[in-house]
């Protein structure tokens, strides 16, 4: 089941001062979520914004996250689970 949410999220993330981003957990809903590898990155332009877009799972649940690099604010996009 895929859920649109839009929401923001606090995230733990790895930046390797080369423009390499990647999340390593989340907390969401009262839980930290130790996320595994990015299966899939991608970037948009927004106007002026740039973000940077993440697929990643925490082994149950898929989520696509994004970081607008202009506020440096992480949001859950989407949430994909089972059931």
């Amino acid at each position: 089941m895929m859920e649109k949410l839009h929401e923001r999220v606090s995230v733990r993330a790895f930046f390797d001062g080369k423009g390499k981003i990647i999340p390593l957990s989340i907390y969401w809903m009262g839980r930290n979520l130790k996320l595994l590898r990015p299966d899939a990155i991608w970037r948009e332009k927004i106007g002026n914004s740039l973000r940077s877009y993440f697929s990643v799972s925490d082994g149950v649940n898929r989520f696509i996250l994004s970081f607008n690099h202009e506020t440096l604010e992480w949001r859950i996009e989407e949430v994909y689970s089972a059931g």
